[in-house]
């Protein structure tokens, strides 16, 4: 599963969510890219893609991986990675 933002989608989530620990939601955070306007103007994108089959290299990558171990995916013998 895919889900992309555009740049400006991501700084107005950045922004959202440092003014919410801060003010408590009292003060909406004022993020705007429109010239003479407020406002946001981006793009978003979702894309699911099934059947695609993962090899015994890519399944043991994600359970065992820096990254993903935290997870706690199976590995190719049905164990979790510590």
């Amino acid at each position: 599963m895919f889900s992309v933002g555009g740049e400006d989608l991501d700084t107005y989530n950045q922004v959202t969510i440092a003014q919410q620990g801060l003010t408590s939601g009292s003060v909406q955070p004022e993020f705007t890219n429109i010239e003479n306007g407020l406002g946001l103007f981006s793009g978003r994108f979702h894309k699911n893609i099934t059947n695609i089959p993962i090899d015994g290299h890519t399944i043991d990558s994600l359970a065992c991986g820096q990254v993903t171990k935290h997870l706690r995916f199976m590995n190719t013998v049905g164990d979790f990675c510590f």
